[in-house]
Order: C-alpha cells, then structure tokens, then sequence
C-alpha cells in the first residue's frame, strides 16, 4: 500500500556541517541528509538548489495500491 500527496517540502543546508535540513511539511517531520552518509541524496538536492528548476516531484494525488 501506499499514499502520495502534494506537501511544502522546505530544505536548506546546515550551517554546523556537510548535511541538509529536510523539512517534510504534511507529515510534521524533519530529515536530515549527510553527506558522509547519503551521498547520493546530498548530490541530488544540492544540484536541485543550484539549479533553475522549481520543482523536482511530479505531484500525485489520492492513494495507490502496489499490487504484483
């Protein structure tokens, strides 16, 4: 099963190390992506934060079942 949703996603980078500060808004959580240890995420969101693109989510409403 799973659920999507179209959320405020905020992210900004630390001022005290190598990570990203996620902040998923419908959920009330935040992440944190360190570049030791995420490497793969820190380089997407970096990229997406220097890039021109406002968004990097194609939004999909309602929920969907994983079946198979």
């Amino acid at each position: 099963m799973s659920k999507s949703t179209v959320s405020l996603i905020k992210i900004w980078k630390s001022k005290r190390g190598d990570y990203f500060n996620v902040s998923i808004n419908e959920l009330g959580i935040m992440i944190a992506v360190h570049k030791s240890k995420q490497p793969k995420s820190y380089e997407k969101i970096e990229s997406w934060l220097k890039g021109d693109e406002k968004s990097f989510i194609t939004p999909t409403l309602g929920e969907q079942d994983e079946e198979g």
